[in-house]
């Protein structure tokens, strides 16, 4: 079970990369790295925010649902933290898609192609 939170964090911080990067050229005005950037950090963020995690979300409540880890790793006045964490985590992957429908609305937004383009 503590792997999974291993992988959890390995998830977020490997679409940061790409969100930092993104940010950093906006931020130079490096417009042609940043019209790369975008892209590149859309599949990112589908494949690791919208597809693998939550399949792990998915394992995290099986298991707590199923008592597996509740009976064995969790003290019994820990047992209420643990359900609090289970909707922490689905209200995060809710947030999760929403930001995913911000940056693709911003990828296909006006501004952004008249950007690429040029003036």
């Amino acid at each position: 079970m503590n792997g999974i939170g291993v992988v959890l964090t390995y998830l977020h911080d490997f679409g940061d990369v790409f969100v930092s990067l993104l940010k950093g050229f906006v931020v130079l005005g490096a417009d042609q790295a940043s019209q790369i950037a975008l892209p590149i950090l859309l599949v990112v963020w589908f494949y690791t925010r919208c597809i693998v995690l939550p399949l792990y979300i998915w394992e995290i409540v099986q298991l707590a649902l199923s008592g597996s880890i509740l009976s064995k790793e969790v003290p019994s006045h820990f047992i209420a933290i643990v359900y609090l964490d289970l909707v922490a985590l689905a209200l995060t992957q809710l947030y999760h898609f929403a930001w995913f429908y911000q940056l693709l609305s911003i990828f296909t937004s006006e501004s952004y192609k008249c950007s690429k383009t040029g003036p």
